[in-house]
């Protein structure tokens, strides 16, 4: 009698490659039901304490809703972007309610070729939202309905400053289509988006620009690998440049409420802070490993959030930190991560939490205590 044949005993070489592909299957498996996870509709789950939800994102048609901001009263919060327009794409800009989470409008802006939000702000008193464009458009939109209330060129694809003062909206525009044309830095009216004053401005775009709380203080970069501060009273730059060493950047720039200190996010994703006043370097750190894409004191300026590319180890390609300054030097925290795609926008709403703005929607995320 024939005995049965018994199992195959595996080679020593298939044993080798079952050990080393078994972590990338693994891998994969866990990318995809990321995927299918964050693919799902619109999750309108609340924080018990706050009222926003985990997760804003659209519907149907595509949209890419990448810049959020809440108002200064706390009841709303606006999010532009793009969504699918024919061939190209238009942009857009929604309304949510803080307390409901209903969306209460949805406006898109019209367009010949490719139009989107790159900045987006509120007016003080909650009253008008103000986006810049792509296409080199400032548009005012009424909070209450999404209808557009005034229109004006900056003539600008991405400004250096798009911030909102007491006084009035603070951008830089350009004096007419055309590379060659000369920057202004230019103050408008919140009521009817007339010029308050515009002077000439020299500025490094991919940077941004930073005001503090009482909108007496500009933090800008004037070329590449320089950060410098600007008296909006004096509409003069204050003496002395912020040098960290090389050209890499600044990508961000933030500037502590009481306009003490500005802190630069670096190419190689090192962050830096001075002292306003002195020019001394404070602190030096680098929580992420790429480019950090943008920066927000949280009120009391004891804490500096951070969106950039890499350091997060693994799958966490992308992600948000915070920074404290202990004694023992600073200290960082990752709060929140995702595989490529990084915030474009950074918002502290209170000493707690962040509203983070990225490409398929935007995301309220915890900061835990020092």
């Amino acid at each position: 009698m024939t005995p049965a044949p018994g199992r195959p005993r595996l080679t020593r070489l298939q044993r080798v490659l079952t050990v080393l592909l078994l972590p990338l299957l693994v891998f994969s498996l866990v990318g995809i039901a990321r995927a299918v996870w964050d693919s799902r509709p619109v999750q309108t789950w609340r924080a018990e304490r706050t009222g926003l939800p985990v997760y804003l994102r659209g519907g149907g048609l595509y949209e890419g809703l990448d810049h959020a901001a809440q108002s200064p009263d706390g009841r709303w919060v606006a999010i532009g972007g793009s969504r699918k327009y024919g061939d190209s794409f238009t942009a857009r800009v929604a309304l949510w309610e803080a307390a409901t989470m209903d969306r209460r409008w949805t406006t898109d802006l019209p367009t010949t070729d490719f139009r989107s939000v790159n900045a987006l702000v509120w007016s003080p008193d909650s009253r008008s939202v103000w986006i810049h464009d792509n296409e080199g458009r400032v548009t005012a939109l009424d909070a209450a309905s999404g209808k557009v209330r005034g229109e004006w060129r900056s003539f600008e694809w991405q400004p250096c400053v798009f911030a909102a003062l007491p006084q009035g909206l603070l951008l830089t525009d350009a004096a007419g289509p055309g590379r060659d044309r000369p920057v202004r830095l230019t103050l408008r009216r919140w009521s009817d988006g007339a010029v308050v004053w515009r002077v000439p401005f020299a500025c490094w775009w991919e940077a941004g620009g930073s005001v503090d709380a009482a909108g007496r203080t500009l933090a800008y970069s004037p070329r590449r690998g320089e950060v410098a501060l600007y008296d909006l009273r004096t509409r003069q730059p204050r003496p002395g440049r912020f040098r960290f060493g090389g050209e890499e950047g600044p990508y961000s720039l933030a500037l502590t409420p009481d306009g003490s200190r500005v802190a630069a996010g670096w190419g190689e994703g090192t962050l830096t802070v001075w002292d306003g006043a002195t020019g001394r370097e404070v602190w030096r750190t680098r929580p992420h490993r790429g480019l950090v894409r943008a920066l927000a004191w949280n009120p009391a300026g004891t804490a500096l959030a951070s969106a950039a590319f890499d350091g997060c180890g693994g799958w966490r390609s992308e992600c948000v930190v915070v920074t404290w300054l202990s004694p023992d030097g600073p200290r960082s925290r990752v709060v929140w991560s995702r595989r490529y795609d990084v915030p474009d926008t950074v918002q502290w709403l209170g000493s707690d939490r962040l509203l983070l703005g990225e490409e398929e929607g935007s995301r309220m995320v915890a900061v835990p205590g020092e």
